[in-house]
Protein backbone atom coordinates (compact mmCIF):
# COMPACT_ATOMS: atom_id res chain seq x y z
CA UNK A 1 0.00 0.00 0.00
CA UNK A 2 2.84 2.37 0.83
CA UNK A 3 4.37 2.06 -2.65
CA UNK A 4 1.03 2.92 -4.25
CA UNK A 5 0.88 6.21 -2.33
CA UNK A 6 4.52 6.93 -3.11
CA UNK A 7 3.92 6.42 -6.81
CA UNK A 8 0.71 8.47 -6.70
CA UNK A 9 2.47 11.30 -4.83
CA UNK A 10 5.36 11.30 -7.32
CA UNK A 11 2.96 11.22 -10.26
CA UNK A 12 1.03 14.18 -8.84
CA UNK A 13 4.25 16.11 -8.17
CA UNK A 14 5.42 15.60 -11.74
CA UNK A 15 2.09 16.41 -13.37
CA UNK A 16 1.27 19.34 -11.07
CA UNK A 17 4.25 21.39 -12.26
CA UNK A 18 3.51 23.87 -15.02
CA UNK A 19 4.87 22.67 -18.32
CA UNK A 20 6.66 25.28 -20.36
CA UNK A 21 5.57 25.06 -23.99
CA UNK A 22 8.48 24.66 -26.39
CA UNK A 23 9.03 27.62 -28.69
CA UNK A 24 7.65 27.26 -32.19
CA UNK A 25 10.13 25.77 -34.63
CA UNK A 26 8.99 27.97 -37.52
CA UNK A 27 7.14 31.19 -38.05
CA UNK A 28 5.13 32.11 -41.14
CA UNK A 29 6.03 35.72 -41.89
CA UNK A 30 4.90 38.18 -44.52
CA UNK A 31 7.73 40.47 -45.63
CA UNK A 32 6.93 43.13 -48.21
CA UNK A 33 4.13 41.02 -49.69
CA UNK A 34 6.11 37.75 -49.79
CA UNK A 35 5.32 34.86 -47.45
CA UNK A 36 8.29 33.11 -45.82
CA UNK A 37 8.47 30.14 -43.50
CA UNK A 38 11.26 31.10 -41.11
CA UNK A 39 13.00 28.61 -38.87
CA UNK A 40 13.59 30.14 -35.45
CA UNK A 41 17.06 30.15 -33.91
CA UNK A 42 16.43 31.23 -30.32
CA UNK A 43 19.05 29.32 -28.31
CA UNK A 44 22.84 29.46 -28.38
CA UNK A 45 22.92 26.01 -30.00
CA UNK A 46 20.41 26.81 -32.76
CA UNK A 47 22.02 30.19 -33.44
CA UNK A 48 25.46 28.57 -33.69
CA UNK A 49 24.19 25.83 -36.01
CA UNK A 50 22.21 28.19 -38.21
CA UNK A 51 21.94 26.95 -41.79
CA UNK A 52 25.16 24.91 -41.76
CA UNK A 53 25.38 21.89 -44.06
CA UNK A 54 22.18 22.69 -45.97
CA UNK A 55 22.54 21.76 -49.61
CA UNK A 56 19.75 24.09 -50.68
CA UNK A 57 17.35 26.64 -49.28
CA UNK A 58 14.01 27.12 -51.03
CA UNK A 59 13.22 30.74 -51.96
CA UNK A 60 10.28 30.89 -49.53
CA UNK A 61 12.29 29.63 -46.53
CA UNK A 62 14.79 31.25 -44.22
CA UNK A 63 15.98 31.54 -40.66
CA UNK A 64 15.27 34.16 -38.04
CA UNK A 65 17.98 34.47 -35.40
CA UNK A 66 16.68 35.94 -32.15
CA UNK A 67 19.13 37.21 -29.55
CA UNK A 68 18.27 38.07 -25.94
CA UNK A 69 20.04 41.43 -26.22
CA UNK A 70 20.87 44.12 -28.74
CA UNK A 71 24.54 44.23 -29.71
CA UNK A 72 26.79 44.42 -32.76
CA UNK A 73 26.57 41.04 -34.53
CA UNK A 74 28.72 39.23 -37.03
CA UNK A 75 28.05 36.07 -38.97
CA UNK A 76 30.22 33.81 -41.07
CA UNK A 77 29.70 31.00 -43.54
CA UNK A 78 31.23 28.17 -41.52
CA UNK A 79 30.22 24.84 -43.10
CA UNK A 80 27.53 26.63 -45.11
CA UNK A 81 26.93 25.25 -48.60
CA UNK A 82 24.65 27.89 -50.14
CA UNK A 83 25.05 31.63 -50.68
CA UNK A 84 22.89 33.57 -48.24
CA UNK A 85 21.47 37.06 -47.87
CA UNK A 86 21.38 38.45 -44.35
CA UNK A 87 19.49 41.39 -42.89
CA UNK A 88 20.28 42.59 -39.37
CA UNK A 89 17.42 44.22 -37.46
CA UNK A 90 17.40 46.23 -34.26
CA UNK A 91 15.09 45.51 -31.32
CA UNK A 92 12.18 47.34 -32.96
CA UNK A 93 12.48 45.56 -36.32
CA UNK A 94 14.30 48.35 -38.15
CA UNK A 95 16.82 47.08 -40.71
CA UNK A 96 20.34 47.96 -39.57
CA UNK A 97 22.25 46.50 -42.52
CA UNK A 98 21.99 43.96 -45.32
CA UNK A 99 24.58 41.96 -47.23
CA UNK A 100 25.12 38.80 -49.26
CA UNK A 101 27.35 36.13 -47.78
CA UNK A 102 29.14 33.81 -50.23
CA UNK A 103 30.04 30.17 -49.69
CA UNK A 104 33.66 29.41 -48.97
CA UNK A 105 35.65 26.32 -49.95
CA UNK A 106 35.05 23.57 -47.37
CA UNK A 107 37.58 22.75 -44.71
CA UNK A 108 40.50 20.96 -46.31
CA UNK A 109 41.76 17.54 -45.22
CA UNK A 110 44.99 19.07 -43.90
CA UNK A 111 43.39 22.20 -42.54
CA UNK A 112 42.81 22.49 -38.81
CA UNK A 113 39.54 23.87 -37.48
CA UNK A 114 41.40 27.02 -36.38
CA UNK A 115 42.95 27.47 -39.84
CA UNK A 116 39.58 26.96 -41.50
CA UNK A 117 37.79 29.40 -39.20
CA UNK A 118 40.65 31.90 -39.55
CA UNK A 119 40.21 32.20 -43.30
CA UNK A 120 36.46 32.75 -43.24
CA UNK A 121 35.32 36.35 -43.81
CA UNK A 122 33.07 37.92 -41.21
CA UNK A 123 29.89 39.78 -42.10
CA UNK A 124 29.24 42.32 -39.33
CA UNK A 125 26.14 44.37 -38.71
CA UNK A 126 26.67 48.10 -39.12
CA UNK A 127 25.09 48.70 -35.72
CA UNK A 128 23.51 46.92 -32.76
CA UNK A 129 21.04 44.19 -33.74
CA UNK A 130 18.65 41.88 -31.90
CA UNK A 131 17.54 39.88 -34.95
CA UNK A 132 19.13 38.52 -38.10
CA UNK A 133 17.20 37.18 -41.09
CA UNK A 134 18.89 34.76 -43.48
CA UNK A 135 17.46 33.88 -46.89
CA UNK A 136 18.76 32.28 -50.04
CA UNK A 137 20.89 34.64 -52.10
CA UNK A 138 18.84 36.98 -54.28
CA UNK A 139 16.05 37.48 -51.75
CA UNK A 140 17.27 40.92 -50.70
CA UNK A 141 17.12 42.05 -54.35
CA UNK A 142 13.62 40.61 -54.68
CA UNK A 143 12.41 42.33 -51.51
CA UNK A 144 14.43 45.51 -52.13
CA UNK A 145 15.07 45.53 -48.41
CA UNK A 146 17.27 48.43 -47.32
CA UNK A 147 18.68 49.84 -44.08
CA UNK A 148 16.22 52.09 -42.29
CA UNK A 149 13.12 50.11 -43.31
CA UNK A 150 11.01 48.78 -40.49
CA UNK A 151 9.61 45.25 -40.66
CA UNK A 152 6.53 44.23 -38.73
CA UNK A 153 7.81 41.81 -36.10
CA UNK A 154 6.39 40.87 -32.73
CA UNK A 155 9.70 41.83 -31.16
CA UNK A 156 8.64 41.40 -27.54
CA UNK A 157 7.22 37.93 -28.16
CA UNK A 158 10.30 36.88 -30.11
CA UNK A 159 12.74 38.28 -27.52
CA UNK A 160 10.85 36.32 -24.84
CA UNK A 161 11.78 33.13 -26.72
CA UNK A 162 15.49 33.95 -26.83
CA UNK A 163 17.84 32.21 -24.47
Amino acid sequence: MRSFWTVLTLLFAVTARPVEAPPPATLATLIKGHLFELELATTPATRERGLMERLDLPPDRGMLFVFPDEAPRRFWMKHTRVDLDIAYLDRSGCVVSVTTMRTEPPQGDRETEDQYEGRLPLYPSSGPATFALEFCSGTLDLLQLAPGERLEVDAERLRALAR
